[in-house]
């Protein structure tokens, strides 16, 4: 199976996973400390954000990560191990106002996402500096995965709080 079929199954929905990785990633303390990697995480969440913002349809990613293929068991696998926290997750998240995942907050979104995402690559330079915006990034993706529009204006929310404190904090 290859990335790029995996990805034409998902189409629009792409772009909450990618985001979901990188703001997982980045918040992890042992792997988002690592030199590096929260600067990677905070690039590879501008990625995708910019092309939410453009209005994208599904993320373009090149030829030569798309024809990368692995086993079907391996995702079989690795499907096997995840449902039991989807199970646990499903009874919070739920598509919930669905207006919002249509325009024009869908640009709404792509902003927010570039925006925190940015905020992630200023926030990289500094140690621990990454997780406060990455914690709204990963509400957003799990926002933008499940249809759940309530997680979405939480993460806009949690933004505002955050930008307030911050604010505040630098004046």
């Amino acid at each position: 199976m290859s990335l790029g079929s995996l990805f034409q199954h998902f189409g629009p929905k792409t772009f909450g996973p990618f985001l979901l990785l990188a703001a997982l990633i980045a918040i992890l303390p042992v792997i988002g400390a690592l030199p590096g990697v929260s600067l990677t995480m905070a690039g590879l969440a501008l990625f995708v954000s910019v092309q939410m913002l453009i209005g994208c349809r599904t993320l373009w990613l090149p030829r030569r990560i798309l024809d990368f293929s692995f086993r079907r068991d391996h995702l079989d696998g690795a499907i096997h191990r995840l449902k039991p926290w989807a199970k646990r997750i499903e009874v919070a998240l739920r598509p919930r106002w669905r207006f919002l995942m249509s325009a024009p907050f869908v640009w709404l979104e792509g902003l927010l996402a570039t925006v925190l995402a940015i905020g992630m690559a200023l926030g990289a330079l500094v140690p621990g500096g990454i997780v406060p915006p990455a914690l709204p990034m990963l509400i957003l993706a799990l926002g933008l995965i499940t249809q759940d529009g309530l997680l979405i204006v939480a993460s806009f929310a949690l933004t505002m709080i955050l930008v307030a404190i911050g604010g505040w904090v630098i004046f």
